[in-house]
């Protein structure tokens, strides 16, 4: 009588509307209980910042704040990264979600913080649209379960591995209704409510997106093998094609400009590491969080109820997603064949996979007696306080630099491991019980456990080691930063944070101009600023480093620091809170007239190629950067000098001596920093890291890579350019420590006169009048003379359409990237409009996919035999090429 009363109860609740309330109810409970242990906003000082979410996203959200108010152009920001294609805002950046539109109601300054309440908003919507979908699908299974896996799904592994990358999550809310969208191409060929939800998709994340187009292959495949009846097997692939084809060609216009941008940037150049296997403990705990969807997948597969060939359907599913946790090569491949270190990206295909798989198996056993009940209470209780304690104690913590879970250690590896094998155990126990009131509270109780104790160990969490970076300490600089620059006008004139105390991307935060930039940097602009002697790492370009000479080139003027700067060489023009505000006493300005010439590569040599570019600019027969000759003083037995390279037998100190009579800038650099020693496997792939200790110029540190800050110390990046300061009549002690069997490679000392480059600004100052609206770049300037061309330093594309007094004119590439412009005689007036590639093309096929979808949709065309063989062959066609490609070119490859 007892069981019946429980489940009377849970059906008159699903008759009820306030069902739909309930998911999200429980999950704003449980959140809150995280942000509140963790004093996440509103409760504390931390914030989701962490990863990706604040390298990359959170500054697009200020630039986003800025767009949404009138301020801002989605096709380009003149400003940041010497301009910056802004389109993929849409198809990366998901500004066309509604729940990002909700920005304009915080202060741009509280926009760190305000990603929390975005957060639980996007929680709330995936409880909602997943339980949404399994009321539908699932119609006589019990509430009970619907709610609880519905909040499962919500506090996902994936969701809670991947929660930093923020822009993601519209996607996986939306995929349980791409899934209704499906069901509803195969109940009655409607595909309608598909092609909404895939065109949404791929508007918000084309990455994503693609994904779920992987996964609509793989599942119509299984569906036509073990599901679909041979008469109805051609008219759902032409239903599904007409579908999918015409939403892609709908989304072009948002995705195309995107897609061609990401193929040319830095990130797809980059050859990252394969190998068979690796990562496996990361990517299972994806899917290993919580235990009951996989016992109940597991069951269902084993038993003899319901239907034979459903079981296998979900069991190929699952191998055909789960198979990339095992072989990496598959899983690669994936992610496009390119990713660093752990991705698994999909997993929540894999997920919704499990739990459809265990719902099903519930319509025909929920009540789950599966033999006569044992006294497993004391087993229970022993289990669920020692998982208890292993939360609390040993919570495997990600690093704070990773938007993902790191297994670092083995001990970290054993307790989450162990924490999911026993939650298990504590799970099937748990089913086992014949009481229902007991089993349906307890599973409650330990799954809401787990949800906060998963969450605990990835959201709002604070690194020892990397506290700066993991909370909002960056975002508050540049939030006070922002207040002290906002009133300097000068839109064109860039900045150069010296106190490094910010991301690469702190110009969105500012507002301000910044060769700065993060993730979807040219592959032209970041070689060429990496040729001019600035930080490039990974896929980021940066303004660190750099010499007077290519500041002034790139029309930087403005130097943020925290320390005093030499009066001789920078001006004072502001300060606030220990901040302060220099410009260059001379400065060329941005842009520059020059006359025609013919320029070839320039030299892999740093000094070589800026004095190439110093005399073919401005024809000039001498040299920019000169040589410094210098004494070396090194004990033979701890290292040894070979040419221009310097090697460290042991870990130790030398010194080089140099005179300098006029003022001037000294500079060190070098080509790389190699390993040479046995162990080459311990070293693999760090060529071109940091492995100096120190340097320091006449004992005062230049860099120290023993202070653990790594915001507010000066370091050394890989580009081999370090400024050692202006000095005049002076012998200088340059002191270096070195880590045992690593060389730097063809390294020199080189100076910038100051006199020199004071003259030359003076013969060559800009008379250049710059101001940006939107996606145009207004300037003006005097020429005197034919033959003479404009220089502006922002990154060459084929996209800018260029006018001089009114006439369209053809811009070319000079010095490997930059902008050249041909001037008339006289005044001109230049008139520079960008616009992303193929966007005319690609809006022409949107507007026809458009059309045909609403006349597909009106007059319901039914196809011939013909039309119907096409769509059969072309989708066999693509199947076999795309399972080629994943799993086994990924291997061939």
């Amino acid at each position: 009588m007892r069981k019946i009363n429980v489940y009377n109860k849970f059906k008159n609740l699903d008759k009820s509307r306030i069902k739909f309330l309930i998911s999200p109810i429980i999950v704003l409970f449980l959140i809150t209980i995280v942000y509140f242990i963790n004093d996440v906003y509103p409760f504390g000082k931390n914030t989701l910042v962490n990863g990706d979410f604040g390298k990359a996203y959170l500054p697009i959200y200020y630039y986003m704040y800025d767009l949404f108010n009138g301020n801002e152009s989605i096709f380009i920001n003149f400003k940041v990264g010497l301009g910056t294609d802004m389109y993929d805002l849409i198809s990366i950046y998901g500004i066309l979600s509604p729940v990002n539109w909700l920005l304009t109601l915080t202060s741009r300054s509280n926009i760190p913080n305000f990603m929390s309440y975005l957060f639980v908003i996007r929680l709330c919507l995936l409880s909602v649209t997943s339980f949404f979908m399994f009321d539908k699908v699932y119609k006589k299974l019990n509430i009970y379960w619907k709610i609880l896996f519905s909040v499962l799904y919500a506090f996902s592994g994936w969701v809670i591995v991947y929660h930093t990358n923020f822009v993601w999550l519209d996607n996986v809310i939306l995929f349980p209704i791409l899934l209704l969208g499906f069901k509803k191409i195969i109940d009655n060929g409607d595909y309608r409510l598909y092609t909404i939800i895939l065109f949404l998709s791929i508007i918000y994340s084309f990455y994503i997106a693609y994904m779920e187009l992987l996964f609509i292959l793989f599942l119509s495949f299984g569906y036509l093998v073990f599901l679909c009846k041979e008469e109805d097997k051609k008219m759902f692939i032409y239903k599904l094609g007409i579908g999918t084809i015409l939403t892609l060609g709908l989304a072009l216009v948002f995705v195309l400009p995107t897609i061609v941008r990401v193929f040319n940037s830095v990130r797809a150049s980059i050859d990252f590491g394969k190998y068979l296997f690796g990562d496996m403990a990361d990517k299972l705990m994806i899917v290993l969080f919580y235990g009951l969807p996989i016992i109940l997948f597991m069951i269902m597969l084993k038993s003899k109820r319901g239907n034979k060939k459903i079981r296998r359907f979900y069991l190929y599913l699952f191998i055909i997603f789960l198979v990339g946790v095992i072989f990496n090569p598959i899983n690669l491949m994936w992610h496009t064949g390119s990713y660093a270190e752990f991705p698994y990206r999909y997993s929540f295909i894999v997920v919704m996979v499990l739990y459809l798989g265990a719902l099903y198996y519930l319509q025909f056993n929920e009540s789950l007696q599966f033999k006569k009940s044992k006294n497993y209470y004391i087993y229970i209780f022993l289990i669920f306080i020692f998982l208890i304690y292993l939360f609390t104690k040993h919570i495997p913590v990600s690093a704070a630099s990773d938007p993902s879970l790191r297994l670092g250690s083995y001990e970290v590896m054993f307790n989450a491991l162990l924490i999911s094998i026993l939650g298990l155990f504590l799970v099937y126990s748990i089913l086992l019980l014949r009481n229902v009131y007991l089993k349906y509270s307890l599973l409650v109780l330990f799954l809401g456990v787990c949800c906060i104790g998963w969450s605990l160990s990835y959201i709002g969490i604070s690194s020892p080691e990397l506290s700066k970076e993991s909370t909002n300490y960056s975002f508050n600089i540049g939030n006070n930063l922002y207040n002290f620059l906002k009133d300097d006008i000068n839109e064109e004139i860039r900045y150069k944070n010296l106190n490094v105390d910010m991301i690469e991307n702190y110009g969105f935060i500012l507002s301000k101009s910044t060769i700065s930039n993060w993730h979807m940097n040219d592959s032209n602009s970041s070689d060429s600023l990496d040729n001019l002697g600035y930080a490039t790492p990974f896929t980021s370009t940066t303004d660190r480093d750099g010499t007077l000479f290519t500041d002034n080139l790139l029309g930087i003027n403005r130097y943020i620091s925290n320390e005093e700067l030499d009066s001789r060489v920078y001006n004072l023009i502001d300060n606030d809170n220990n901040v302060n505000l220099y410009e260059l006493n001379s400065f060329l300005g941005y842009g520059l007239v020059f006359d025609s010439f013919n320029y070839y590569e320039g030299e892999d040599n740093l000094l070589n190629y800026q004095n190439e570019i110093y005399q073919k600019l401005f024809n000039k027969e001498d040299s920019i950067l000169e040589d410094i000759d210098f004494e070396f003083l090194v004990d033979s037995n701890s290292a040894y000098l070979d040419e221009n390279d310097i090697c460290a037998k042991e870990d130790t100190e030398f010194s080089f001596y140099l005179t300098v009579s006029e003022l001037s800038e000294l500079y060190f650099d070098y080509d790389s920093i190699i390993y040479v020693g046995k162990d080459k496997k311990k070293y693999k792939g760090m060529d071109k890291l940091f492995q100096i200790n120190y340097i320091k110029v006449n004992d005062g540190f230049i860099y120290n890579s023993n202070v653990n800050d790594s915001f507010n110390k000066k370091f050394i990046s890989s580009s081999g350019i370090v400024d050692l300061g202006a000095y005049e009549d002076k012998k200088i002690k340059v002191t270096m420590s070195l880590y045992k069997d690593f060389c730097i490679k063809d390294f020199e000392f080189s100076k910038i006169n100051i006199k020199k480059m004071n003259d030359l600004i003076i013969e060559y100052k800009s008379n250049v009048e710059v101001n940006f609206d939107k996606n145009k770049l207004f300037a003006e300037v005097n020429a005197e003379g034919n033959n003479k061309n404009l220089f502006l330093p922002i990154n060459y594309s084929s996209n800018y359409n260029c006018e001089v007094n009114g006439k369209k004119v053809k811009i070319e590439k000079i010095l490997d990237n930059f902008v050249s412009i041909p001037l008339s005689d006289g005044a001109n007036k230049v008139v520079l409009t960008y616009y992303p590639s193929y966007l005319k093309e690609s809006g022409i096929i949107s507007i026809i996919s458009l059309l045909l979808l609403l006349i597909f949709v009106k007059f319901k065309f039914v196809p011939n035999s013909i039309i119907l063989k096409i769509f059969n062959c072309c989708y066999y066609l693509v199947f076999l090429g795309v399972f080629f490609y994943i799993y086994v070119y990924g291997f061939i490859n």
